[in-house]
């Protein structure tokens, strides 16, 4: 990430944070905030403030799909998958948790489910290039 780019999410943290401060009520700024965690790869942060969003808004996908992808990435991948599957069960056109589950299977080496999720993908939307180039890497991988 650039430097640039790395000041922009700091100045962004700061104003949530402040945010937060003024209205501590609204979830979608710990969301904001986790996000912007998770950009950064601060795993344990991105699953502090996705789990604050989940606890008025259980229903959420998309936090839902914030939270299990931070829970993956930081090394608690049963319980991270688990909350991508329930953001499908929520939306199960949700993109991003749908990418983010092939992703997931993908690393975890489990071609059947993942090939499954990644063509599920493309069947909401033809020109999502993440789906179809983790296609193109499990096409790459089984003929190996």
């Amino acid at each position: 990430m650039s430097s640039y780019y790395h000041r922009r999410l700091e100045v962004a943290e700061k104003h949530l944070k402040m945010a937060i401060t003024m209205a501590p009520g609204n979830s979608h700024y710990y969301y904001l905030l986790g996000f912007s965690y998770s950009i950064k790869e601060q795993w344990a942060k991105a699953v502090t403030q996705f789990r604050k969003v989940i606890r008025p808004n259980p229903d959420n996908s998309e936090y839902e799909r914030g939270l299990g992808y931070a829970m993956f990435n930081a090394g608690n991948r049963t319980e991270g998958i688990g909350h991508l599957y329930r953001a499908l069960e929520l939306s199960p056109s949700n993109l991003h948790a749908m990418t983010y589950l092939t992703t997931a299977m993908l690393i975890l080496g489990n071609m059947e489910e993942n090939r499954e999720y990644g063509e599920n993908t493309l069947n909401f939307d033809l020109n999502y290039i993440l789906a179809q180039d983790l296609l193109k890497t499990i096409d790459r991988i089984e003929r190996k």
